[in-house]
This record gives C-alpha cells, sequence and structure tokens, in this order.
C-alpha cells in the first residue's frame, strides 16, 4: 500500500459492527490519475442523515475561514490554481483545516480504484440477449459496458450496500454522485437492470434511482472529491503536493469491499467468467430495455 494512504488501516472491527437503525447517505465522487499506473477511482463516504447536515456546516464555516474559498476543488487545490494560487503554507493549513471536520462524526469511506490498462486489456465483453444490434439503445448499453466509470459505479453502489446490511439497515439508503453530463442519463438506464441482479434483501435497501448533485453546492460531495483524488493518485503511484495528508490523518473507518482493482485481480476476474450467462431476470430485463 503507498505510505500516502496510512489513513485506510481503519478502526478496530467492533466499530464496524456498530448497528445503524437510521437511513444513511453516501456521497461519491470521481477522480482520474496518470503516474506510473493510470487509474480510477470512485470514492466518499457512508453516514447517517443527521450527521451529513452537521457535517454540511461545519465544512461550510471551514470554507469561510480565512482565507475564504467558495468551494474546494482538490485539483486546483493540488495544482495551486485558481483561489490556492500563491503560498503553499496557506494552501496546506486551509486542506488541514477542511478535512479535520470529518474527526467528530461517525462516518465511513468506501472507494472502488482500477488499474485502467488492466481493464481495458483484460475486462471480459458484456454478454447482451441476440435482439437487434443496430438500435440506439444497444449502442448506449454497450458505451455503458465499456466505461470504467460504469464498472466502478456498479461495485461501489454494492459495496455501499453491502456496508450498510453488515450494520443492520433496514431502511432504503440514499446514494448521490456527482453530476456527469454524459454517464448520469446512461447509469439510470441501467439501473433497473442492476437492481435484478441483487437479492432480495440487497434490493430492499437499494434507492429506486441514484441521485446526481453539483459538488459546488454539496459540502459532502467536495469531502468525496479530496479523497477520490487523493485515492486515485497514490494508488498510480503519482507525486504531488497533498502526500503529507495522509500522514497527517488518523485512521478513518472503511467499507470492508473497498479495494484496489490491480491487473492481476482483473487476470483472476477474466478466468472465472462465464461469458454468455446471464440470470434470468437480468437478462429479461436486458431484454426488455433493447427491446424498447
Amino acid at each position: 500500500m503507498p505510505k500516502g494512504l496510512s489513513f485506510l488501516s481503519g478502526l478496530p472491527e467492533e466499530k464496524r459492527r456498530q448497528r445503524i437503525i437510521v437511513p444513511i447517505q453516501a456521497w461519491i465522487d470521481e477522480s482520474e490519475s496518470r503516474g506510473k499506473l493510470s487509474t480510477f477511482t470512485l470514492a466518499g463516504f457512508i453516514g447517517r442523515a443527521e450527521e451529513w447536515a452537521a457535517f454540511s456546516d461545519d465544512w461550510t464555516a471551514a470554507l469561510h475561514a480565512d482565507p475564504r474559498i467558495p468551494y474546494l476543488s482538490t485539483r486546483q487545490a493540488e495544482g495551486r490554481t485558481s483561489w490556492f494560487r500563491g503560498d503553499k503554507e496557506k494552501r496546506d493549513k486551509k486542506i488541514l483545516t477542511l478535512t479535520r471536520t470529518i474527526q467528530p462524526y461517525d462516518f465511513t469511506l468506501v472507494y472502488v480504484s482500477i488499474d485502467l490498462n488492466a481493464y481495458r486489456e483484460l475486462y471480459p465483453p458484456v454478454p447482451v440477449p441476440e435482439v437487434s444490434r443496430k438500435t440506439k439503445a444497444y449502442r448506449r448499453l454497450q458505451t455503458l459496458a465499456a466505461s470504467p466509470y460504469a464498472f466502478c459505479f456498479l461495485l461501489i453502489c454494492t459495496a455501499i450496500c453491502n456496508e450498510a446490511l453488515d450494520r443492520g439497515v433496514t431502511d432504503r439508503i440514499e446514494l448521490f454522485f456527482d453530476e456527469h453530463e454524459i454517464w448520469k442519463p446512461r447509469v439510470r438506464d441501467w439501473w433497473p437492470i442492476f437492481l435484478t441482479s441483487l437479492k432480495p434483501r440487497e434490493k430492499a435497501i437499494m434507492p429506486i434511482d441514484p441521485l446526481f448533485r453539483d459538488d459546488k453546492e454539496e459540502m459532502p460531495l467536495q469531502l468525496a472529491d479530496l479523497f477520490a483524488w487523493i485515492l486515485s493518485a497514490d494508488f498510480s503511484m503519482k507525486r504531488h503536493e497533498l502526500e503529507w495528508l495522509g500522514k497527517e490523518l488518523g485512521p478513518i473507518s472503511r467499507a470492508t469491499r473497498s479495494g484496489f482493482w490491480s491487473r492481476n485481480a482483473f487476470k483472476q476476474f477474466a478466468a472465472n467468467y462465464k461469458q454468455g450467462e446471464l440470470e434470468p431476470d437480468m437478462e429479461k430485463a436486458l431484454d426488455q430495455f433493447l427491446g424498447e
């Protein structure tokens, strides 16, 4: 594990087993990085709705503290552009102040990061029913299926779902993602098909639809942006100006199904994959989607 990711040591198992009996929300953002590896990451935090409201107030106060900034863009902060131009020490102090706002809260980090080159070389094609392959719907589906965003999206949704079940959640959870002009409509196309692949108790707590919000307006998404950027950069073994942050953070609780998909992981996945086989419910849903 890269040294910058020392905060991923996690917290004791006893905390992970604490039962959550109120609705929860997960806020997720994406990041892509090119270092020794090229990586794509979806990451964010799971927490109780009332805690997210309190956190948003704390984050806003930290944004408005001197030097005041309107919102956090981690890419701008690391590159010292826009309102981060200039003094590195002030930039670092601001980032640390913002990051420490999570300390009072019982949030759980969740992430899925992949080796992009390994994904493109080794990920097997997604089987589809034998229907017309000249339709716009088919092209949209193939574009989605070939996307690392979609792959990570489905994995992180599954990780969040299972983390919630492990905590005893029985109400529907809310999933918030950063606005994405291209993938938002395609993910919503795919969502009903994804739900058919879930077990009944998983389907019972998953939302009817994932939600998309603007990270300039939603404080939890700015936190997710920070961690998605750092995770993606560190997994890619890229040198960057925020490497110090991992050492400043205490251990952070993380979802057990979070992880990095290396080349070996994709090789194992491809070896175990039975091409052409779909569960009957998923095949029916795909057939209906493509037929429409």
